[in-house]
């Protein structure tokens, strides 16, 4: 399930982290809009996403939670359908049966038994693939405003704002990261050289839908994957 929007911001603005721990990491959860009782199950976070025990009189549990988090963590680092990192994920233990024998509670045995539910899970919520984004901001004389916004929309951006000022005008627009190779040259080319420009991460939007598979297929072929993603019957036992 996802993780509230508003936990997701107090995570990327440095208010939680992962040495955030106990009562302070319960406190700022709630604050930050995480529910109550969620707040106090969080075994662990990592990055922008929570594992939450949401069990009942679970015998044997507390003492694989190396295991638990060793696994949880794993997953979010790869997630299923293109080996990426995941953001904003919240993976919930519900229930789980512990073998008595310890022998049979080693790394080989946990490890794959809570990464293929997790991913199984994650495939069937129809997880979404998403791209980094800048605000893009440039200054050029308003003769070349035409071209300023003509190359923005060439990469898949969205003009924000424009102020115009003494022949001057200033473009706002957010961009994706991934587009924006190349783009020094161009921008130059357009104004003639008389642009000036920075840039801000904004952070993460979801890929569009129409880019979603091949996006996702490029990224499995580079590391040596078949392009088929995987559904979630591949990881149920």
């Amino acid at each position: 399930e996802p993780l509230p929007e508003t936990v997701v911001k107090a995570i990327n603005e440095g208010e939680i982290d992962d040495k955030t721990k106990g009562k302070d990491l319960i406190e700022r959860l709630i604050k930050a809009g995480m529910e109550r009782d969620d707040a106090k199950k969080v075994i662990c976070m990592y990055g922008s996403n929570a594992f939450i025990d949401s069990t009942k009189g679970v015998q044997g549990l507390q003492d694989i939670r190396e295991l638990l988090t060793e696994a949880y963590k794993d997953a979010m680092k790869a997630g299923p359908q293109a080996k990426e990192s995941c953001i904003g994920v919240v993976v919930r233990l519900n229930d789980a049966t512990i073998h008595v024998d310890p022998a049979h509670r080693g790394p080989s045995q946990i490890i794959p038994a809570i990464k293929r539910p997790i991913f199984a899970s994650m495939l069937q919520a129809k997880p979404a693939l998403l791209e980094p984004k800048q605000k893009l901001v440039v200054t050029a004389p308003t003769d070349y405003l035409s071209n300023v916004i003509n190359q923005i929309n060439a990469r898949r951006g969205q003009v924000t704002d424009i102020q115009q000022d003494l022949g001057a005008s200033n473009v706002t627009a957010n961009v994706p990261v991934a587009t924006m190779f190349g783009f020094a040259n161009d921008i130059r080319g357009a104004t003639q050289g008389r642009a000036a420009w920075y840039y801000e991460f904004l952070g993460y939007e979801k890929l569009p839908g129409s880019l979603q598979s091949t996006t996702i297929a490029s990224i499995r072929k580079r590391k040596g994957d078949s392009e088929m993603v995987p559904t979630a019957r591949d990881f149920m036992d």
